[in-house]
């Protein structure tokens, strides 16, 4: 498995196919958006790992921040490879 973060800021920054910059800084501004620093959990084959992906999702939009920073502590403790929205690095 490994856990990448969310972070907005990146994908503003890198820009999305389609869409002006503005746009994505819209997008992320919704309410329904996955918040910034939320871990994703990927299989080897890179899909979301359910239903723990949902979970965090969930946890993020109702604002328990200290859950998501204790999940995002047992990624090192456990050894997954974690990062941003690039490729994985070990940890």
């Amino acid at each position: 498995m490994q856990a990448y973060f969310s972070d907005h800021r990146e994908a503003i920054r890198t820009g999305v196919p389609g869409l002006t910059t503005e746009q994505v800084a819209e997008l992320f501004g919704r309410k329904n958006m996955t918040p910034a620093g939320t871990p994703i959990v990927l299989d080897a084959q890179i899909r979301p790992v359910e239903p723990l992906c949902s979970w965090l999702r969930h946890l993020g939009l109702g604002g328990h921040d200290s859950l998501i920073e204790a999940v995002a502590g047992a990624c090192s403790t456990y050894r997954l490879q974690c990062g941003g929205f690039s490729p994985a690095v070990d940890q």
